[in-house]
């Protein structure tokens, strides 16, 4: 008599064939204290790779720096419990990595880890405390939600560099990014040139956006700052050219150099009683603008000193009604419109 496998059982010996990965397929080494192992290069050929829990006796604790960098075979990966830190570029460019399974206990993505992936979504660990620059820059996501747990360094607006800068730069494909609360400022770069951004919620935590945060974000049309925000900085949404209304709340004190610069659709702009400091061509380029109300609270209304060297707060708002402008002029103002 012929026997009949049941199609449960197939599927389970297929997957063991898909997922059949020995210890040989894993060069490893010790963690810098010797309590578990480091995988620093998959030797494999498979497609589908489940990292196993443990190496020669020993807990897998670290996916390491460059362990998958450039591998053009493996399509999905899967990381167990255990894991606390993947190393920087441990993925990057991977060509046909399209799905990763994150373990909670995670605490560490390192920069540039899976820069370049054609990854098109992925659920961060709500264990996640470190996102490093770059992490998922250029990746096919089409969405993402950062854990509030997560906490980067005070940057240096106008050069530094700190975990978590460009962790989503250049991600085309990027339509909607939600940060959840307990975030407390968005790093420089986080989401530049995400040209397929529509949507971005912020949460009542955040106090600061870095510079160039969305720098180029050319679909984002609206933007609501929750009551907590004290800082936009440099060029925050410099080039935000379809953003037609921005929300400022009481809150808010600084708007850095460039921070709206060449928000083409803005078209009027009320501040706040609590603003103090608005930077150089903070609003320069904002060719539709025809509206500001602005209080006499305004201590300095600077001029540009970087990319657009000499540049007045309000340069080039070539539409701004005659009010609008008295109003500017009798806070100070003396830049060109």
């Amino acid at each position: 008599m012929k026997k009949i496998i049941p199609a449960a059982a197939i599927i389970l010996l297929l997957a063991g064939v898909a997922f059949a990965q020995t210890e040989a397929d894993f060069t490893v080494t010790l963690t810098k204290d010797n309590t578990g192992a480091v995988i620093t290069k998959y030797n494999g050929n498979l497609a589908q790779v489940r990292i196993p829990a443990t190496i020669q006796g020993m807990p897998v604790r670290e996916i390491g720096s460059g362990a998958f960098i450039r591998n053009n075979t493996i399509t999905s990966v899967i990381i167990p419990q255990g894991v606390t830190i993947i190393g920087s570029s441990a993925f990057a460019y991977a060509s046909k990595l399209v799905s990763v399974t994150l373990p909670e206990g995670l605490a560490e993505i390192a920069e540039s880890a899976f820069t370049n992936c054609p990854i098109p979504a992925i659920t961060l660990p709500q264990s996640l405390t470190t996102l490093g620059s770059n992490a998922f820059s250029g990746t096919a996501l089409t969405t993402i939600t950062l854990p509030g747990s997560v906490r980067f360094s005070k940057e240096d607006w106008d050069f530094g560099r700190n975990s978590g800068s460009s962790a989503f730069s250049n991600c085309k494909n990027l339509k909607t990014a939600t940060l959840l609360n307990g975030l407390t400022n968005i790093p420089r770069e986080m989401f530049t040139s995400c040209t397929a951004l529509t949507a971005i919620t912020l949460p009542a935590s955040i106090t600061t956006i870095g510079g160039s945060a969305f720098y180029g974000c050319t679909a984002l049309t609206a933007i609501t700052f929750p009551a907590s925000i004290t800082t936009i900085g440099n060029s925050a949404f410099n080039g935000c050219s379809a953003l037609t209304t921005i929300t400022l709340p009481a809150s808010i004190t600084t708007i850095g150099d460039s921070a709206f610069s060449k928000c083409t659709a803005l078209a009027a702009i009320t501040f706040p009683a609590s603003i103090r400091t608005i930077g150089g061509s903070a609003f320069g380029g904002c060719s539709a603008l025809t509206t500001v109300t602005i209080p006499e609270s305004v201590k300095s209304i600077g001029f540009d000193y970087g990319f657009n060297y000499g540049y007045g707060a309000f340069e080039g708002c070539s539409k701004l009604l005659l009010a609008s402008q008295a109003v500017l002029r009798q806070v100070g103002y003396e830049g060109n419109f």
